[in-house]
């Protein structure tokens, strides 16, 4: 079963769905060939912030990563060090972010929804102190749904996933 698609432009377009698959059209959905995902585990969602950048994501927190159009996936590398908590998720009013740096550095935050829309830019390019960070993010005004905010700096980047619910 196929279960989530993507369109990063006009030729390219990717498709994930049971037991890892991923297949990618370079003309327009004329023909596929499958991906190597690197997973078994479904994946029910897919989506892109530009034409080369995405994520799909599935079942048991499977999140795996592209920085070339699909043409290959990984999953991101989780830095235990920044100890990531969101609280609460789910909300419906403020989310907040804590995160631990082990440096100085700066630190940008972007929220996303499931289709790869930008929602939200709480930190744009910020230089943030070594030591343990608290960002709050106001989601009262956003529809209910599944996100993903994307932490990037010097030496980071992950995606963390959150719901809205109202």
């Amino acid at each position: 079963m196929l279960n989530g698609v993507s369109a990063p432009n006009i030729n390219n377009i990717i498709v994930v769905g049971d037991e890892g698959k991923i297949f990618r059209s370079t003309d327009g959905g004329s023909t596929w060939i499958r991906q190597n995902s690197g997973t078994q585990n479904t994946l029910e969602k897919v989506f892109f912030i530009d034409s080369l950048t995405g994520w799909a994501y599935g079942n048991g927190g499977e999140i795996i990563h592209t920085l070339n159009a699909g043409y290959s996936w990984v999953n991101p590398t989780f830095s235990d060090s920044l100890h990531f908590i969101t609280i609460p998720n789910p909300s419906n009013t403020l989310i907040t972010l804590t995160y631990n740096l082990p440096e100085d550095q700066h630190v940008t935050l972007t929220m996303y929804d499931i289709q790869g829309k930008l929602i939200l830019s709480p930190l744009t390019n910020i230089i943030q102190l070594q030591g343990q960070q608290s960002v709050q993010i106001d989601v009262h005004s956003i529809p209910s749904g599944s996100y993903i905010i994307r932490f990037q700096s010097e030496q980071y980047q992950t995606v963390i996933s959150c719901s809205v619910v109202h």
